[in-house]
């Protein structure tokens, strides 16, 4: 990511969680992906 693309992103986020790093963010988001991902093998080897 960019430095132009960090300060946007930066500039527009108000979030106390992240503390406005889409760095985090994307690694967030990363795991949740691979967590739904996991859960829908597990049941597709259920059926």
């Amino acid at each position: 990511m960019s430095d132009a693309e960090k300060t946007i992103l930066k500039d527009n986020f108000d979030d106390s969680w992240c503390a406005g790093d889409p760095e985090m963010w994307i690694k967030i988001a990363n795991t949740m992906k691979l967590r739904v991902a996991l859960r829908l093998s597990k049941r597709e080897a259920e059926m």
